[in-house]
């Protein structure tokens, strides 16, 4: 066998280890990039990054492609787990916001809610934040609930009130108590005024004017 023919041989045979170990770096390279526009996305905090950047790098361009290899896997690792934390956070926080919102247009007064967002904001950890982020969930919650039986009783009661009205009735007094029910952003306030008109059309009713 000539020593061309050997040549050939050994050039056929593929890749070597080493060229191997450096196309799997590129693949683990690529996907911590991408892991790191996920990062960005969901604002996750990656402690220590750059600096296992640094070093992954410092050992390829030593050619100690194992250990790279080996830096590389722990750092894209540690990416993922980082970025499903804060998706888990980024979407959880969308679905709060909406609860909130509905609080908002429900008239409910939204402030505590949002403090606790504030607070899942500021936190330091993925579990922290979802902990905060639950409190504002529930707060809003209750509130949609509570502002969804207001908004029920006050449609009767406002049907009431157009009837007696169109009798001739003074409904002025009910128009007020109705009007800080509208206004009031407390379950416990609006509560209070509507439950003023429903006894004053009670009342009424009581009488045999309505």
């Amino acid at each position: 066998m000539s020593a061309e023919i050997k040549v050939r041989k050994r050039t056929e045979k593929g890749p070597t280890a080493l060229e191997r170990l450096e196309r799997i770096t590129e693949r683990v390279l690529e996907e911590i990039d991408r892991q790191r526009e996920l990062a960005v996305r969901y604002g996750a905090s990656i402690p220590g990054l750059n600096t296992d950047m640094a070093e992954m790098e410092r050992l390829r361009e030593k050619r100690e492609m194992w250990p790279a290899l080996e830096k590389g896997f722990d750092t894209m690792i540690k990416l993922i787990r980082e970025v499903e934390k804060a998706r888990d956070v980024f979407e959880e926080a969308e679905i709060v916001a909406i609860r909130i919102k509905e609080a908002e247009l429900l008239g409910a007064d939204t402030e505590t809610a949002e403090k606790f967002m504030a607070q899942a904001k500021e936190a330091g950890d993925a579990g922290s934040a979802l902990y905060f982020l639950d409190l504002a969930k529930k707060d809003a919650e209750i509130k949609i609930k509570q502002f969804e039986e207001i908004r029920e009783r006050a449609k009767k009661v406002l049907t009431k009130i157009r009837e007696l009205k169109e009798r001739g009735e003074n409904t002025e007094p009910l128009e007020n108590s109705f009007e800080k029910a509208r206004l009031a952003t407390q379950y416990e306030s609006a509560s209070h005024y509507l439950r003023l008109c429903e006894e004053e059309i009670e009342r009424l009713e009581g009488d045999g004017k309505v």
